[in-house]
C-alpha cells in the first residue's frame, strides 16, 4: 500500500493545426529544433521544406465555441463545426517555406532532429543528408570537401545559434560513407 491511487490523466484533445502551405502526404515531420518544426519533402513538393514556429502553438487558446442554444450558434451542425474549426486555426502561427530546398527530390523520406541539425535518410533515394551551417569554414578547418564524413558528427560544431544553423545560410550536405544499401520506402529514422 503506497497511498491512494493517482487520478487518471486528463484526456487528450486533438485540435486542428495550421495547414501546410503546400499540402502533401508522406512528408516527414522533424523537430522541434530551435523552437521550430520542419515538414520535409513529400509527394507533389518533394524538394520543399516548410518551417513552423512552435511557441505560438503552446500558448494558443482557442476561442470559445458557441453552444447550439446561443443566438450565434444557429444553423446546421456541420456548418457550425466548420466555422468553429476555421476560427480555431485562424490565429495560429503559419507554416512558411524555407529558402533552402532539399538537394534532390525525395518522397517517403524520414527526417529527424539530430541535436541542432536535421538528418534526412531513406525514402526514394539512397543518399543521407545533414542540414546545418554551411560547411565552408569547417571544411577548410577540418580538410573536408563538399560533403562531410559520417564520422564527423554531421558537420561538427558550427558558429552561430540553432536558428542560424537551420536558417537561410544553412545547407544540405551529403554524408559520405552513409548511403543506404537499397531504397527504404516507408522506413523510419530514429535519433536518440
Amino acid at each position: 500500500g503506497g497511498g491512494p491511487p493517482l487520478p487518471p490523466p486528463p484526456p487528450l484533445k486533438w485540435r486542428p493545426g495550421p495547414p501546410l502551405r503546400m499540402p502533401r502526404y508522406d512528408f516527414s515531420l522533424a523537430g522541434p529544433v530551435g523552437g521550430r518544426l520542419y515538414a520535409v519533402g513529400g509527394s507533389g513538393a518533394r524538394r520543399c521544406v516548410e518551417v513552423l514556429e512552435v511557441a505560438g502553438l503552446f500558448h494558443h487558446h482557442p476561442p470559445p465555441r458557441p453552444s447550439a442554444s446561443s443566438p450565434s450558434g444557429g444553423g446546421p451542425a456541420p456548418a457550425r463545426a466548420a466555422a468553429a474549426a476555421e476560427a480555431e486555426v485562424a490565429d495560429l502561427p503559419r507554416w512558411e517555406l524555407h529558402p533552402v530546398e532539399l538537394p534532390e527530390a525525395r518522397s517517403g523520406a524520414a527526417a529527424v532532429a539530430l541535436g541542432p541539425r536535421l538528418l534526412l535518410a531513406a525514402g526514394s533515394q539512397r543518399s543521407v543528408y545533414c542540414f546545418g551551417p554551411s560547411p565552408s569554414a569547417e571544411a577548410e578547418e577540418d580538410g573536408l570537401g563538399e560533403s562531410w564524413d559520417v564520422g564527423s558528427g554531421c558537420g561538427g560544431g558550427g558558429g552561430g545559434g540553432v536558428s542560424d544553423a537551420l536558417g537561410p545560410s544553412g545547407r544540405w550536405v551529403r554524408l559520405e560513407g552513409a548511403d543506404l544499401d537499397s531504397l527504404r520506402l516507408g522506413s523510419k529514422v530514429v535519433a536518440f
